[in-house]
């Protein structure tokens, strides 16, 4: 699995984050976040497998995309602290639940906690992958579909912008395995670690706004931030804000 630490070193930070991306992201997502990291704190993003330079899976199913995952969870050092973006905070709960007792905070962004029915529709036999064509392998679909979710974004942002230079057939597969996880309920036993905080847009979609009240549900000690301005993409939308809440930063804190 490819990675590569932003911030500390890991072998002398103080917290070492373990950073996944979401469905159309990879090593750069938390990049926008660089500037707010604290001093003694070290970021491990990774490249989910299939991604990047890392391999892809010896089949598509979920026990084997994460396995790379909890292999890395094996050699990082001490307590760890999760930063899951969207789909990554999916996966990264998948391998978390291997081992819980590494993890003292997960920090979940814009998570869905079950399969909304505009996913169905592009896992619908023959119709689905074309559906999901039009949407976000083409270039005149990408920008209709970024402009359609208009409402669900900051100023300025870019829903689709990450599809231009992906392999659709990764990602298409990525969102198969999102239906095999099922649902929320999945994850009760997450409730073992002590820390647990769902960072969300303030324009996000219904179904996340719905999924932080499911998540809640279950985790008892789940705490709901929400990023005042921001969309479905609060990483870039509002990093500032998002940093702060995540890694309990100030602008005083800059490391940059």
């Amino acid at each position: 699995m490819n990675y590569e630490v932003f911030g500390e070193p890991i072998e002398s930070a103080e917290r070492v984050f373990l950073g996944i991306h979401g469905w159309g992201g990879g090593t750069k997502t938390f990049v926008p976040l660089l500037p707010y990291l604290p001093a003694g704190l070290a970021l491990v993003s990774v490249d989910m497998p299939g991604y990047g330079p890392s391999r892809r899976p010896a089949e598509w199913s979920v026990k084997h995309v994460i396995q790379p995952l909890v292999e890395l969870i094996d050699e990082l050092p001490g307590e760890l602290e999760l930063l899951g973006n969207c789909s990554g905070a999916i996966f990264g709960m998948c391998a978390a639940q291997l081992r819980p007792e590494r993890f003292r905070r997960l920090v979940l962004i814009d998570p869905f906690a079950y399969f909304p029915w505009y996913f169905r529709l592009l896992l619908v036999p023959g119709f689905g992958r074309l559906f999901y064509a039009t949407a976000f392998q083409n270039p005149i679909g990408r920008i209709l579909t970024n402009l359609g979710l208009a409402k669900h974004r900051g100023e300025g942002s870019d829903l689709t912008a990450s599809f231009n230079e992906l392999n659709h057939d990764v990602v298409y597969q990525y969102l198969v395995l999102l239906w095999e996880v099922g649902g929320y309920q999945r994850f009760a036993t997450l409730k073992s670690v002590p820390e647990i905080e769902l960072l969300i847009g303030e324009k996000t979609f219904r179904a996340i706004r719905h999924s932080v009240e499911l998540w809640k549900g279950i985790w008892p000690q789940a705490v709901e931030h929400i990023c005042v301005g921001a969309g479905h993409l609060p990483i870039e939308e509002t990093s500032s804000t998002l940093s702060r809440f995540a890694f309990g930063s100030s602008d005083d804190d800059q490391t940059n």
